[in-house]
């Protein structure tokens, strides 16, 4: 192709776009617009969608720069515009498409459209039959919390792209509560979550819809739980995880009296650790069981996940060291004399660690007087090298007689 074929190919559409740009200019200049980026985001909805094939994509909304005059601006929402992805002729695959930008509102022009292609991925439909849990959103009237609700029908059919789908192992039904203490029945509209809490678009469910019977009961007393992080995956090959810690560690919550005391913890929402192979931190958020109200104002839930190489084990014969014994006593004996601690650690890091690196420290300061008391060994009594994780110890208590001096 030579120079002039490439200067006059798609002539009509070049000059089209130096018109309309020379109009735009020509608006502004006449001070009578502004050009600026519309505030929202404007969901990409997809037109033509081949037969049997749902399209799948990261970016389901784009940005839009527009020219309209300064009074126009403050009426403008994101039903102002439309963006469309059009489909007609396409098979099964992936491919970068142009989105395309309409203004709904006479006399704005648009400027840009950030990204102006996306990447598309159109995949077969399949589908499958899942659970649908209730998600109570709001609170209440004080002193009342959600009894055991029903779902009718309690299962439905999900579809949409093959690689959305396995990945959903329950349908949700939100309902809103804003301080109603009477028993409730609604109608709900069935959606699928991400691990985020973020609907997941391009599904349908049949029924799209489900009856929600929602009992409304007295509270029970307040409780203190624990935090129970739920995580998905594996770490990286050669780790494991070895321990979470959270904080908050507990938070207070209600219930009724029938379900108050069957609920020892809180559940997180799902973490994926797959192919971690170092100690991270996560922000996530609390799923409470429905009926189950947080007294704690607790937004966001910090999970540390510790992450260590799998090791080898090694056991030792370890003695005690006495700590805050009364200066009026001594230790007269204690059974058996030594125990057997498992460790864990890397394979070098337990060759290179002796006995008298390990140290088990009993604080005798709850026993002021002569006697025999059974001791347990836990392991905050034990001292370790960074590297090495405590396993077991065998026996776990020692009886320890004291005598006065």
């Amino acid at each position: 192709m030579n120079i002039f074929q490439k200067i006059f190919q798609n002539f009509p559409a070049k000059i089209g776009s130096i018109l309309i740009a020379i109009l735009i200019w020509v608006y502004v200049g006449s001070g009578l617009a502004q050009i600026d980026t519309f505030p929202g985001k404007i969901p990409i909805d997809f037109k033509n969608i081949p037969q049997g094939l749902v399209p799948v994509s990261d970016i389901d909304s784009v940005s839009v720069k527009v020219a309209a005059a300064s009074a126009l601006w403050k009426n403008l929402n994101t039903d102002s515009f439309s963006a469309v992805i059009d489909l007609a002729g396409f098979t099964e695959g992936t491919y970068e498409l142009p989105v395309k930008i309409n203004s709904n509102v006479p006399d704005v022009q648009i400027v840009e459209v950030s990204p102006a292609k996306v990447l598309v991925r159109l995949e077969k439909i399949t589908d499958k039959e899942v659970p649908v849990v209730l998600q109570v959103e709001g609170k209440a009237a004080d002193g009342f919390v959600v009894g055991d609700w029903k779902l009718k029908p309690d299962r439905v059919k999900v579809s949409g792209a093959n690689s959305e789908i396995a990945k959903i192992i329950e349908a949700t039904a939100k309902i809103t509560l804003a301080g109603e203490k009477d028993n409730i029945q609604r109608i709900l509209k069935v959606v699928a979550l991400d691990s985020a809490g973020n609907e997941i678009r391009n599904l349908s469910f049949s029924p799209a819809e489900v009856v929600a019977q929602v009992p409304l009961v007295q509270a029970s007393s307040a409780k203190t739980v624990g935090i129970k992080v739920v995580t998905s995956g594996q770490p990286a090959d050669g780790f494991w995880m070895s321990g979470i810690e959270t904080e908050p560690a507990q938070v207070a919550i209600t219930a009724s009296a029938s379900l108050i005391n069957e609920i020892s913890f809180i559940e997180t929402k799902e973490i994926n650790i797959t192919g971690i192979a170092v100690t991270k931190e996560f922000t996530t958020t609390l799923k409470p069981a429905v009926g189950v109200t947080v007294l704690d104002n607790v937004p966001l839930v910090k999970a540390k996940i510790v992450i260590s190489p799998i090791g080898s084990t090694r056991q030792f014969q370890v003695g005690f060291n006495w700590k805050n014994l009364n200066p009026g006593l001594k230790v007269a004996s204690v059974d058996p004399q030594t125990v057997t601690l498992v460790l864990t650690g890397s394979t070098y890091d337990l060759s290179q660690l002796n006995t008298k690196d390990v140290a088990i420290n009993v604080d005798l300061s709850s026993h002021p007087q002569s006697g025999t008391y059974s001791v347990d060994i836990t392991r905050s009594n034990i001292s370790l090298p960074n590297g090495i994780s405590f396993s077991s110890v065998v026996p776990s208590a020692i009886n320890v007689r004291l005598e006065n001096l």
